[in-house]
Formats: C-alpha cells, sequence, structure tokens
C-alpha cells in the first residue's frame, strides 16, 4: 500500500528539491518498507528490521525537508502533521541527499499515519 508524505505550506520548496506529489511516499510491502522522498532520498528497509512504529511529534524548530541530527535520526518532513517515527532494531545506513548516514529511528509526515501505523500492526 502508497502512503503520501504530507506536504505543507512549503510544497513549492519541497518541489523544487524533488519532493513532488508523485515522488514522496512510503511503500509497505510484505517484506519491506520503502521510503522515497525524491530523488533526495530512496531507501527500502526490511520490516523484519523496524522495532517500533508509533505517532510522534516533530518540532517546528527541527524543520521540513530532508533533516539528519547526530544522534542517528533522520527526518522526511514535509509538514509538521501526521509525523509517524519508526524505530530500528539496529543502525544502518541509508542516504540522504547523497550523505551516507548512520539511522537509528526515521520521522516521516503522512496524509493517513493512522492507516499506515494499522497496516504496520502498530
Amino acid at each position: 500500500m502508497r502512503y503520501r508524505i504530507r506536504r505543507g505550506a512549503l510544497r513549492p520548496v519541497l518541489a523544487l528539491f524533488g519532493g513532488t506529489e508523485h515522488g514522496s511516499y512510503v511503500d509497505v510491502g510484505p517484506m519491506a518498507v520503502r521510503f522515497r522522498f525524491g530523488p533526495l532520498f530512496d531507501e527500502e528497509i526490511p520490516r523484519s528490521e523496524l522495532a517500533r512504529a508509533r505517532r510522534a511529534r516533530w518540532p517546528w524548530y527541527g524543520g521540513i525537508g530532508w533533516r539528519l541530527s547526530a544522534d542517528g535520526v533522520v527526518g522526511l518532513i514535509g509538514a509538521l502533521q501526521g509525523v509517524v517515527e519508526l524505530e530500528l532494531r539496529e543502525p544502518r545506513r541509508v542516504r540522504v541527499i547523497g550523505i551516507p548516514w548512520r539511522c537509528r529511528r526515521i520521522f516521516v509526515s503522512l496524509e493517513d499515519p493512522s492507516a499506515f501505523l494499522a497496516e504496520l500492526g502498530r
């Protein structure tokens, strides 16, 4: 099932960097979850590597767009509403904006976070 990444007032800016309506989504498959936020983030994570998924808050000062933090957080944030957090069992390397990053948690803003979490069984 495909879940669109929620994009708010900064839609035009996100689109300039590839965060378009059709290129910003999370696909949940039987074996893996694919996160795509334009060409700057496209990663597939096996479902077996997901430890937890839950609703979360993303602070306004955390910013919008492709976000990284030193504690292993990757943010795929198009809006401050509808944010979910996925915690990985073990850190893994992902590429964000071409930068290899050690990821422990992914935050993503979704148009339908409840359905997404239900499909993951969380």
